[in-house]
């Protein structure tokens, strides 16, 4: 993708990507950043069926990475 992250699951109404794997890369964290707000403005001016705010969480971790 234009971001060059790695999605690793989706389910019901979460994301979870990664990046910097399986190739490291310097900017991991820029390239977060960047979708992380590319999707906050995706979503900005969204209303459920009552004319509510879509709420929307995103959250960020940094650090090595244990899977298996």
């Amino acid at each position: 993708d234009r971001h060059g992250l790695e999605k690793v699951k989706s389910s019901g109404d979460s994301y979870m990507v990664v990046s910097g794997v399986p190739i490291p890369r310097p900017d991991h964290l820029e390239a977060l950043a960047h979708l992380a707000l590319e999707i906050a403005a995706a979503v900005a001016d969204l209303k459920d069926s009552q004319g509510r705010d879509v709420p929307l969480r995103i959250g960020m971790a940094a650090g090595p990475v244990v899977a298996g």
